[in-house]
């Protein structure tokens, strides 16, 4: 299991944040099947960021979140022009 991908109490690993936070929750059958966001998760692999940062990432301390996570929700703050809530 990559260093990344976190595992649950009893060691599985968690498919994804969506189902570890919302499991009553079906988002494939809420997401309309002509969507944006699915034909950018059919076209794009976000699996290439682990290149880019695995020298930033350290073998000791907690759990981080998964690069490819950061990314995803990086894109959605600029698709829907999400303002920081820091200002």
């Amino acid at each position: 299991m990559p260093r990344f991908m976190r595992a649950s109490h009893d060691g599985v690993p968690i498919r994804s944040a969506t189902e570890a936070l919302l499991p009553s929750i079906n988002l494939e059958q809420r997401i309309p099947e002509r969507h944006v966001l699915r034909r950018i998760r059919s076209q794009v692999d976000f699996d290439f960021i682990y290149d880019e940062v695995r020298d930033r990432y350290g073998i000791n301390g907690n759990v981080s979140v998964p690069p490819p996570a950061i990314l995803k929700m990086m894109l959605l703050l600029v698709l829907y022009n999400v303002r920081s809530g820091r200002g």
